[in-house]
């Protein structure tokens, strides 16, 4: 009966002379090129082996059993050893492998009893690193020539850096909404805090130009018609219903609004406003007695009944009413001075009048 062959659950780390490179080759080649291949085939896997076998380069193989049920190899180093001008220095290569918990630490300890025993200072392992992404930005890794800078991620102007509970580096922003007034910063604790619009109120202008905004009030509406000694008489063609003054008016100062002879006044505005308007007048019957007369102020053509002001007069008199209305304007609306006669449909003449509006 033939005996159990025995295997030592135990990992090694074996120095491979260049006599032995050619035999464990076939063992070595694929895992070399897969290094290679991580490290932007600098090269080929036969000029890794012509390196080994001249011993400019060491091969070092991981071999053993994890479970004493086979041997195999788990993993294989490459160095070369350098002669720096004061000192030399082991330089590791390649590393690659499974299971690197199980044999890292005896590879290291394998590494530095070589390079003592070959005079070596210092162990240093060759890392190939490149640049990624925007090649504008500036990179974390300050690559020095053979020593290596890591730079530190600092907060700037509205910028946090910290360490996050799982140790990365956490990069937030830093502002903080006033407890006074109303915050253009929203939920500033959010991820993605928004940013609030401004919008004017009625009579704010905002404009947003190139880097800043500009807020400001819009210049007060006004606006002023007039007339003076007419003699031209308004018909009335119904009593009680009253219709536009006819007059020919004098147009006087106005800004936001548009003002012209026939009375009429044009909101030129494009907020929304609530506008005063103020109006004196004087006329008279053109025949009868005893006639009640009356004024009011007309938007868009449609009387405000509100502003209905009434006086009895007599055809050889004038008589003089004022009325004062406050009136709801959008842009184009207009307001225009109407005129009446309740006792009959005797004709009135609007003789001097003032029609004005402000803000």
């Amino acid at each position: 009966m033939q005996a159990e062959k025995i295997i030592k659950k135990e990992i090694e780390v074996l120095p491979i002379s260049p006599s032995q490179i050619e035999g464990v080759w076939p063992l070595c080649t694929f895992m070399i090129a897969e290094a290679i291949k991580y490290s932007g085939n600098y090269a080929e896997p036969k000029h890794i082996k012509d390196l080994l076998l001249t011993g400019e380069n060491q091969l070092f193989l991981i071999f053993g059993s994890d479970d004493g049920i086979e041997n195999k190899i788990f993993g294989l180093a490459t160095t070369r050893i350098f002669h720096n001008p004061n000192y030399a220095e082991l330089q590791g290569l390649i590393c690659t492998g499974k299971r690197m918990d199980l044999w890292e630490e005896k590879l290291i300890n394998t590494l530095e009893t070589f390079a003592k025993l070959n005079g070596c200072k210092k162990i240093k392992a060759l890392i190939d690193i490149e640049q990624d992404g925007d090649p504008t930005g500036t990179a974390v890794l300050d690559i020095d020539g053979t020593v290596n800078k890591i730079r530190n991620i600092e907060s700037g102007a509205g910028i946090l850096a910290s360490v996050s509970a799982q140790n990365g580096v956490e990069l937030k922003h830093n502002f903080a909404a006033d407890s006074t007034g109303s915050p253009l910063l929203l939920n500033v604790t959010d991820a993605t805090p928004d940013i609030a619009s401004i919008v004017g109120g009625n009579g704010i202008n905002v404009t947003s130009t190139s880097n800043y905004v500009t807020i400001d009030a819009e210049a007060q509406p006004y606006a002023q018609v007039s007339v003076q000694g007419n003699t031209g008489a308004t018909t009335i063609s119904t009593a009680g219903t009253p219709v536009k003054a006819s007059a020919t008016y004098v147009v006087g100062i106005q800004s936001g609004f548009t003002g012209d002879t026939t009375g009429k006044i044009v909101y030129n505005g494009t907020s929304a406003r609530v506008a005063a308007v103020h109006v004196s007048a004087t006329f008279s019957p053109v025949a009868a007695n005893n006639q009640e007369v009356f004024i009011q102020v007309a938007k868009n053509g449609t009387v405000e009944a509100g502003s209905k002001i009434t006086r009895k007069v007599d055809s050889a008199e004038s008589a003089n009413a004022s009325t004062f209305f406050n009136v709801s304007l959008s842009q184009n609306d207009y307001i225009e001075l109407y005129i009446g006669n309740d006792t009959s449909t005797d004709n009135v003449v609007l003789i001097d009048a003032i029609v004005g509006i402000v803000n």
